[in-house]
């Protein structure tokens, strides 16, 4: 299974990165009240860059080739 994923740091004020996820390719940030505010494509070991965001909680969906959803994770920008 995916119990292994880690999304981290968390909180985080500049990157984050993500492991543990079988067939992730997408990622998509959404604010608390479901803005998309960004995407990225999936890469081993990518930092995914959120220092231009506001502070607060953020969703983090990631998806894999076909654009389904296997998880959605909580960040918090600080």
């Amino acid at each position: 299974g995916d119990s292994k994923l880690t999304v981290y740091p968390n909180p985080t004020s500049d990157y984050f990165q993500i492991t543990g996820l079988t067939g992730l390719r997408y990622v998509e940030l959404f604010s608390i009240v479901g803005n998309k505010v960004k995407s990225f494509d999936a890469a081993p070991q990518r930092q995914y860059f959120v220092g231009d965001l506001n502070e607060g909680i953020y969703l983090v969906r990631l998806m894999d080739s076909t654009k389904k959803i296997l998880k959605t994770v909580r960040l918090s920008i600080r």
